[in-house]
């Protein structure tokens, strides 16, 4: 398996897009971005690794995690990803942990022990399944298969500066295919319960029309609407008028 570093590039906004208004949605303290190829439509994040188009902007992308204060290695006890669809291997997609002076601890996605299958849906706890998925090599005294519950022992006092959901192996034929494209589509990450994903809002109150208002939901998947009537409302206010679908 091929390690490489977590990779960092200038953060992309949320756009607007096919006329749905997308919002990105922090459920606790810590703040998320987008980075490198990242892009967000309908309700997922689209992560890329592209290395075949002559440019580098999407030779990686993200979801990159600032916790809202100090955290330790110790101090963080879960990882989770809803993923729609993945393309796995040579070490991502991953959660990578800085731990400061250059240094990462990452954690895989997938199935044991090459990590070169991701299945549809919620990983659940990366950090509780006791699986050996945790790669602690660039530290001294550290392994490239370990149990997160080893690597506390080891590390549970190093200070955790930021976190990523990281995709970048589009050099890797068996991750990427022969398009050199790795492609990951996740709905939601989440690190010690916060929570990233996007909310997808109507533009246009033909969306509310013919049981269109029910596809729209808040970042919980509760409803965001009780009826067509608040959805309409809300276009025509221009957003005045909140959903008032709880």
């Amino acid at each position: 398996m091929r390690l490489s570093v977590a990779l960092r590039a200038a953060r992309v906004g949320l756009p607007v897009l096919g006329g749905l208004a997308l919002v990105s949605v922090a459920l606790a303290a810590g703040t998320f971005s987008l980075f490198g190829g990242a892009t967000s439509s309908n309700g997922s994040i689209t992560l890329v690794s592209n290395t075949s188009n002559g440019t580098t902007a999407d030779d990686f992308s993200g979801i990159s995690y600032a916790p809202a204060s100090p955290l330790t290695v110790a101090g963080l006890t879960s990882l989770s990803a809803d993923i729609v669809s993945a393309e796995c291997g040579a070490g991502s997609p991953r959660f990578s942990i800085d731990v400061g002076g250059g240094k990462h601890i990452f954690v895989y996605l997938g199935t044991a022990p090459n990590f070169t299958a991701c299945p549809a849906g919620d990983t659940g706890n990366l950090l509780g399944d006791g699986v050996a998925r945790v790669d602690t090599s660039q530290l001294p005294g550290g392994t490239q298969y370990d149990t997160w519950a080893h690597a506390v022992s080891l590390f549970g006092g190093m200070a955790v500066d930021g976190i990523d959901f990281a995709v970048d192996s589009g050099w890797n034929a068996a991750a990427a295919g022969p398009d050199q494209t790795q492609t990951v589509v996740v709905r939601s990450i989440t690190v010690n319960g916060d929570s990233f994903q996007t909310v997808t809002r109507p533009t246009d109150k033909d969306q509310c029309k013919g049981g269109g208002w029910r596809s729209f939901t808040n970042a919980d998947g509760s409803p965001m609407f009780k009826n067509q009537g608040d959805c309409v409302s809300f276009i025509a206010t221009g957003g005045k008028n909140p959903p008032s679908g709880r």
